[in-house]
This record gives structure tokens, C-alpha cells and sequence, in this order.
């Protein structure tokens, strides 16, 4: 910009991550102190680029000065360049209503905790069947709610470090594992030790909210659409969530709810039936004396039966000497695969039902209309 006179043009390509606040804030602010910004283009889903692994924006904008001491401010997009002039951004500007909805009534999450803070890292730990400690690790978070899992044992290196997180992890937290394709939070009240890539909140005990009102609300769609809005920039390849402490502390929470219990109820049942999911899921699992687990047999409800009996004869390395030993094979399996599926996918169906519900009165609480929640879903 320094080369350019005033009033010439300035063109570049960036990846949306430019746009962040956590990433680009600085250069937007420079950008928008010295310059008009004329176009902005989104060419990220358009095979503009298609060689390209980020997701790329075209920028045109006027120089008007040159000045290295600005103020820095938290600023969008939206805010300093013309709609007209915002080009691939239709679901963006029509989503900006819904965000104002959301922040005009809502608190931050980090005004109801005391602390967001990621697990204990790796190097302060000594791992070992007999550790002194259960701890959990963000592959053992694969459902929202209930905490069902726990996959090691550790004891610490150091015992101060130690006395600080036994002092944390001894109360009721929310756990938000990192990587994810939609936020998930999970409720901790068994005093298990938290490992890296795991956030957990610990709540200031004296707002008058209940834990399970803050776990219902940062699971429902809400909480991913306004990560998207504000964040979405920032994914990782697949599309995927990389949560940042900060983030985490901007997620909205709905300020006046007059009927709690209603939300508690619904909180208690999700906890119910994800943990009974789980149990009936490790029930089937465990009858089927493997050491590792493959995908597609942890997730076995999902499978028609002969699918199933072929992924578990490769799992097992069974050959069969002739048909009437893998008939035997299959009339062994049958009858238990199909009641232990069919118990699952029940269960599956009641937590989609309530998920439903619950999306619903957050939507209510938010007042959306129909058209914003057909946005909020979309996306």
C-alpha cells in the first residue's frame, strides 16, 4: 500500500482466514484505516482456484492514506464494505439479523465462567494402566452430554500441578472437545482428569444458571450457526471445528430464561438416553471379544446384518471350511445383532426427537421466524 499513490487501486487474493478476528484483525483494521474497500469476493466454492486447499477471497480496495498508527477495533466485513459490493455472501447477510437476535439477548459464556481452559498436556503426565488418575481424551467424546468413556490412566509429574487440577476437576465442568464438525459439549461430574485437545468451563457457581441450562444451549444448533458467522473462516480441512479458548469464551448464552426447570428436563433426558445408548452400543461391542474395534463395527446398528457378519469375520480372521460352518457363523449372530440394533437405533431416533425439541425452544427463546430457522438449520 506504501508503493501505491492515493485513490489507486490495490487487488489481492487471500484466504478467508484473512477475515478472522483471531487471525487477520490487524491487517483489516490497517486496510480499512488507509483505504475504501470497493469489492469483496468469496470465489471459495466456485472452482475459481481449484488447486487451492484454502478457501479464497478477491479483495479490491481504494488507497485514501497511509498512516501506521491506527486503533485497532473489533470489526466485520459487513461493517465497512457496501452489501452491493459483497459478492458470494448472500447466506452471510442474510444471517446478520439472526446474529443481532442472538447477542441482544445473550450473555457471553465467559460472564457465567471463571475460567475456559484447555486439558493437561501430555509432557506434564506419566501414562499407565495404573495410574492413579482416569482420564479422558477428546476421541472418547464422540457423543454430546454424557460423559461415557474413559479411555486411560495417568499419575502427574508434578504434585502442585496436580493439586490444581484435582482441585478443578473435582466439580461439575463442560467439556468442549477441539477438533469437530459441530460444537459439542459434554457434562463432566465424576471428578475424571481432562487430557490436551479438551476445553473445560468452570462455571462462576454464583450466576444463578444451572450447569445443564449452559450444556443445553451450547448444544444446540445456535451455538454452531453463530461459530460459523464469526468463525467458520477459521476451519480446518473437512470443514472441520478447531476451537480456540477465545471462541469459546464469545459463545452466546441466552440471558433471562423464566422457565429452567423446562430446559433442565430436557438436559436430563439427553443425558439419559446418551448414556444408555452407549451402555447398549458397549454391551453389543463387548460380546465381540476384539481387542481393537473397527469404525464400522462400533457404529454395527448402522449396518444391514450380512454387512455386519462380513466385517466382523475380517475383523476375527475367521475362514470357513465349508457353507453350513458360516451358515452356523451367521444363525450364532443374527438374533442378538438385530435386537442389540434395534435398541440402539431406538435409542438413536428418541435423542434426534429430543434434539429436535430442544432446537426448537432455543429458537423460541431467540424469537426466530420461520425463515431464520430454515437459515440456521441450513447452515
Amino acid at each position: 500500500m506504501k508503493l501505491t499513490k492515493v485513490d489507486g487501486l490495490i487487488g489481492f487474493i487471500q484466504p478467508n482466514k484473512f477475515l478472522s478476528a483471531d487471525y487477520g484483525i490487524n491487517t483489516l483494521n490497517f486496510i480499512v484505516s488507509n483505504s475504501k474497500i470497493n469489492l469483496i469476493k468469496n470465489v471459495s466454492l466456485d472452482k475459481t482456484f481449484e488447486d487451492a486447499s484454502v478457501y479464497p477471497y478477491i479483495f479490491i480496495f481504494k488507497k485514501k492514506t497511509f498512516k501506521s498508527n491506527i486503533e485497532i477495533k473489533n470489526i466485520s466485513i459487513f461493517d465497512v464494505c457496501e452489501k452491493n459490493n459483497l459478492i458470494g455472501f448472500e447466506t452471510e447477510l442474510k444471517s446478520i439479523d439472526i446474529i443481532n437476535k442472538i447477542k441482544n439477548l445473550s450473555k457471553k459464556l465467559s460472564d457465567y465462567s471463571i475460567a475456559i481452559k484447555r486439558g493437561v498436556p501430555n509432557n506434564k503426565l506419566n501414562f499407565s494402566s495404573n495410574g492413579k488418575y482416569n482420564a479422558v481424551s477428546s476421541t472418547d467424546l464422540s457423543m454430546p452430554y454424557s460423559l461415557n468413556h474413559i479411555s486411560q490412566n495417568m499419575d502427574y509429574i508434578d504434585t502442585n500441578y496436580e493439586d490444581t487440577k484435582n482441585s478443578e476437576f473435582s466439580q461439575p465442568i463442560i467439556l468442549l472437545p477441539r477438533t469437530i464438525l459441530n460444537i459439542r459439549a459434554i457434562l463432566s461430574t465424576n471428578g475424571t482428569h481432562i487430557l490436551d485437545r479438551i476445553y473445560y468451563i468452570l462455571l462462576n457457581i454464583k450466576m444463578n444458571i444451572n450447569i445443564k441450562t449452559i450444556l443445553l444451549l451450547l448444544n444446540s444448533k445456535i451455538t454452531t450457526f453463530y461459530y460459523d458467522y464469526f468463525y467458520g473462516s477459521t476451519k480446518i480441512g473437512g470443514g472441520y471445528i478447531d476451537l480456540k479458548g477465545t471462541q469459546i469464551s464469545n459463545f452466546p448464552i441466552f440471558e433471562k430464561i423464566n422457565n429452567e426447570d423446562v430446559f433442565i428436563e430436557k438436559a436430563d433426558r439427553m443425558l439419559e438416553l446418551t448414556k444408555n445408548l452407549h451402555n447398549a452400543k458397549q454391551n453389543f461391542i463387548y460380546e465381540l471379544k476384539l481387542e481393537k474395534i473397527p469404525k464400522k463395527l462400533r457404529n454395527f446398528e448402522e449396518l444391514e446384518f450380512d454387512e455386519f457378519a462380513k466385517e466382523y469375520k475380517k475383523a476375527k480372521k475367521l475362514k470357513f471350511t465349508d457353507k453350513l460352518e458360516e451358515r452356523n457363523f451367521k444363525n450364532e449372530w443374527k438374533a442378538l445383532f438385530e435386537n442389540d440394533s434395534k435398541i440402539a437405533l431406538d435409542l438413536k431416533l428418541q435423542i434426534i426427537t429430543i434434539d429436535k425439541e430442544i432446537d426448537k425452544m432455543v429458537y423460541e427463546l431467540y424469537g426466530l421466524n420461520d425463515d431464520e430457522i430454515k437459515i440456521v438449520e441450513k447452515q
